[in-house]
């Protein structure tokens, strides 16, 4: 038995399952495997560009619980994704930015990390309901852009987001990103090259000591009884976020 993890991005038991990257390695996968962690795995999404066309965090948004706002294909493109999710369909997705961010909205506990203007106006809805707080910030890519370690507490790149979650009292470590791979492109982003597979683990797709700031991230973390957990001996790929869906059941609510 299984349960949807009710706070999007922070679970509180260790992950049963994952949506992530349909180009993910064996080798990673197969660590996952390790900490019990299943591996749904996208498919391309045409709309997008050859460096993202994979990416789980372009397509959709865990809303938590059984609910997901994702691109109108994604659902069908996926296989591990159960009918009785509560699936909420949005806008198509176009290559051009900012037209291809819509669903790349990063949630931090209570709040919610974004580019409001061009963020799925259902996200905003959302959250706006349930009460969560906006932080509009200029970066689009948000959620590749911010790492999360706890509901308090993020690691991003981008001078923007720091400044912006420093204002609502988040507690911020800016790093650089230039140690990140993407295909096609000059960098990735650690939050999109990664994602929590426990209350007190965080995966990270690659070997975290071939980033310069690898010290500063462990201590970081450490410091809020988090595990870095690299998944490969390879340099970090970002892949478009380590996404928890599922977590080991428990007496809570929403059981598949």
């Amino acid at each position: 038995m299984r349960n949807y993890i009710e706070t999007p991005n922070l679970p509180q038991n260790s992950v049963d399952t994952v949506v992530i990257s349909g180009e993910l390695s064996e080798r990673c996968e197969y660590r996952l495997n390790e900490f019990g962690v299943s591996c749904i795995r996208t498919a391309r999404n045409a709309a997008l560009y050859d460096a993202v066309a994979y990416h789980a965090d372009m397509v959709m948004y865990h809303a938590g619980g059984s609910n997901i706002i994702c691109e109108p294909e994604f659902i069908c493109a996926v296989d591990g994704l159960t009918p009785t999710l509560n699936i909420c369909s949005g806008n198509k997705l176009s290559d051009k930015y900012p037209y291809d961010i819509a669903y790349n909205a990063a949630r931090v506990g209570n709040y919610l990390i974004c580019n409001k203007r061009y963020t799925q106006q259902q996200i905003i809805k959302h959250c706006t309901d349930e009460g969560i707080t906006i932080i509009n910030v200029k970066q689009g890519y948000a959620k590749c852009n911010v790492c999360i370690i706890d509901e308090n507490s993020i690691i991003t790149s981008d001078n923007g987001i720091a400044l912006a979650a420093k204002s609502y009292g988040l507690d911020v470590l800016l790093t650089d990103d230039n140690d990140i791979f993407l295909k096609g492109l000059n960098h990735g982003f650690l939050g999109g090259a990664s994602g929590k597979i426990s209350p007190d683990k965080l995966a990270v797709n690659g070997n975290i000591k071939y980033h310069r700031n690898h010290k500063e991230i462990m201590k970081f973390a450490n410091a809020r009884g988090i595990e870095i957990i690299s998944l490969s001996d390879n340099i970090i790929e970002d892949i478009g976020s380590i996404l928890p869906l599922y977590e080991k059941s428990t007496s809570k609510s929403y059981k598949e």
